[in-house]
């Protein structure tokens, strides 16, 4: 099996849902001779046999990816590449975390919740009753545990980005995570192609994205040449949410402040 070339940058990006996570991978992916492993472990998580969620139902998608070789697709050898991406949300690790793949950087990226669940909220009014186990989930309990565990048990203090201040000042907040990363900046981080179809340099399960062309989980992102700030019609008032919503921000935030105390 041919090595990575000594030079080559492996970062992994843990989030959240609807972090603008797919934004981030977007703009980092347009590094030249870069590639992008995304959602693998949701792949796994979602619809392999061992899958942590929709146990019971038979979904369209559902595949054959273990976590075993979920991690093994990220830990393979990109030669030719200068960076590899990888991007997953912490919650499908969640007592998994010896899948967690070696030879990355990692950078957490937080939103808060108030954004990231009242955009869950919305989107969640497309879905099947059968796939609303995310209600509930506290993943930035799950962001933040997996964060502790790294910098605990392998002495990794993982950078963490915060999606409010990427999308405010996308240049500086790029130049500064790229500095800390050793990755190349350039303004050409700034914009891309707009597509309705997977980027050339990303890596996505079947499973995962034709959910994605059904449900539209990265539409925002692929449908954009740059980043957006965010519009009036976003809902960031908790009078606008279900009580359920309502909930699930309020027992995220403890975790997003313990996050934020460690904002690049």
């Amino acid at each position: 099996m041919a090595a990575n070339p000594s030079n080559q940058k492996r970062i992994f990006i843990w989030h959240t849902g609807r972090s603008l996570s797919a934004v981030f991978t977007r703009s980092l992916s347009q590094i030249p001779d870069s590639c992008a492993i995304l959602a693998h472990f949701c792949s796994a998580g979602r619809f392999g046999p061992e899958r942590k969620y929709l146990q019971d139902y038979e979904y369209e998608y559902a595949g054959t990816d273990t976590y075993e070789s979920m991690k093994a697709i990220y830990e393979q050898p990109r030669p030719g590449k200068s960076v590899v991406i990888g991007k997953d949300c912490s919650h499908y690790l969640d007592g998994r975390y010896e899948f967690i793949p070696d030879g990355y950087q990692h950078i957490f990226l937080t939103r808060h919740p108030l954004k990231s669940i009242s955009s869950f909220a919305t989107r969640i009014k497309t879905l099947p009753k059968e796939q609303v186990f995310q209600v509930g989930l506290n993943q930035h309990k799950s962001l933040h545990n997996l964060h502790h565990y790294l910098k605990t048990t392998h002495g990794i203090n993982a950078p963490v980005l915060d999606a409010d201040d990427l999308i405010a000042q996308p240049k500086e907040m790029l130049q500064k995570v790229c500095k800390i990363l050793g990755l190349p900046f350039s303004d050409k981080l700034l914009t891309w192609d707009w597509t309705d179809e997977k980027p050339d340099n990303w890596m996505v399960r079947n499973s995962v994205w034709e959910d994605q062309k059904i449900y539209g989980w990265y539409a925002d992102c692929l449908n954009s040449t740059g980043f957006r700030k965010p519009t009036e019609a976003a809902k960031t008032d908790k009078k606008a949410l279900e009580p359920e919503f309502v909930k699930m921000v309020e027992e995220a935030l403890p975790y997003y402040e313990e996050l934020t105390k460690m904002h690049i």
